[in-house]
C-alpha cells in the first residue's frame, strides 16, 4: 500500500468502513454506467474524479485493467456514488476479491478540479494479479 492510500479495509457487508458510505472509484470496466446499473440492479449517481499517484496498466493475456503506483501517474475514472452494502458485495464479487484478483482499499480522489481531496473505493490489483503483468 502506498502513501496515497488509507488503510480502510473492509471486512465484510458489516465492516464499519463500509457504513461510512464511501464513494466508489472505478477506472476500466466499470466505466460502463449501464453495466453496472445491470449489474447492481438499480440507477447509479456518477461524478468525474481524479486518482493521481497511479497509472492504468493493461494485463496483456486478459486484457484486464489495473492501477499500478507511479508517483507522477493521473488517472481519470468516474466516482459512484449512495451505494449499499449489498452494491459492494456486488462490485467485490465482480472484481474477484475472494479469488485474491483485486482488493478494495480506501483512496484520496478528486471529484472536480479545485475541490479538495476526498477518499473513495477503489480496487487495486493483488501481487497475484500483478504477476500476470510479465
Amino acid at each position: 500500500m502506498t502513501g496515497s492510500s488509507s488503510s480502510l479495509t473492509p471486512r465484510g457487508s458489516s465492516s464499519p468502513a463500509d457504513a461510512f458510505g464511501l464513494p466508489v472509484f472505478v477506472y476500466g470496466t466499470l466505466l460502463d454506467e449501464i453495466f453496472v446499473v445491470r449489474l447492481l440492479e438499480h440507477p447509479v449517481s456518477a461524478q468525474r474524479a481524479r486518482l493521481d499517484g497511479y497509472r492504468v496498466e493493461t494485463l496483456p493475456a486478459f486484457d484486464w485493467p489495473v492501477l499500478v503506483h507511479d508517483p507522477a501517474g493521473s488517472v481519470d475514472g468516474l466516482v459512484y456514488r449512495g451505494l449499499d452494502a449489498e452494491d459492494l458485495r456486488r462490485l467485490d464479487l465482480y472484481e474477484g476479491t475472494a479469488e485474491g484478483l483485486y482488493r478494495r482499499v480506501g483512496v484520496q480522489v478528486v471529484a472536480e478540479p479545485g475541490t479538495a481531496a476526498e477518499t473513495a473505493w477503489a480496487y487495486l490489483p493483488t501481487g497475484k494479479t500483478l504477476s500476470r503483468l510479465g
